[in-house]
């Protein structure tokens, strides 16, 4: 079969977007405007790292997917069209599948306290949250011990 084209239905759809543009709100072409102005200074920044050979990637690769990742960014799908808030919510959401010793530690760490090391670049991110308890002493205190040649002192019966 051969797919049929239609130029009216183009037209219409055409007629149709133009008419959307001209009803939208001023300040959401604003606002589109500047995102499109980030997600270009974005990607011509990691252009030039992948030019100057920077990201430990082979020029080709790197290209690519820097190209892919504007893409992405352009049709509003590189962050999933999710809210900082909803990030984090889910990031806690997780913690409540960690033992119940590792659990505050986890919301923590998803609350972005504590240390952080390393990169992504240089293999990965170590993040750490140090706690300190006070508590019983896990063994007996250490008893002093006679020696064998040391004499027994006798005690005194007390009256």
């Amino acid at each position: 079969m051969t797919p049929h084209r239609c130029p009216t239905a183009l037209a219409a759809a055409a007629a149709l977007a133009a008419a959307w543009l001209a009803v939208a709100p001023a300040n959401a072409a604003g606002a589109a405007a500047d995102n499109h102005a980030a997600i270009e200074a974005r990607y011509q920044t990691e252009r030039k790292a992948c030019l100057d050979g920077g990201t430990g990637q082979d020029q080709a690769t790197c290209l690519k997917e820097a190209g892919a990742a504007r893409a992405e960014a352009l049709r509003q799908r590189l962050e999933g069209g999710e809210t900082r808030e909803t990030l984090a919510a889910n990031a806690l959401r997780r913690c409540a599948a960690q033992p119940p010793g590792d659990r505050a530690a986890c919301e923590l760490l998803a609350r972005g306290q504590g240390m952080e090391q390393g990169s992504v670049r240089d293999g990965g991110v170590i993040k750490e949250v140090v706690s300190r308890t006070v508590g019983k002493p896990s063994t007996p205190p250490i008893q002093p011990q006679r020696s064998a040649s040391a004499p027994a002192i006798a005690q005194q019966p007390t009256r």
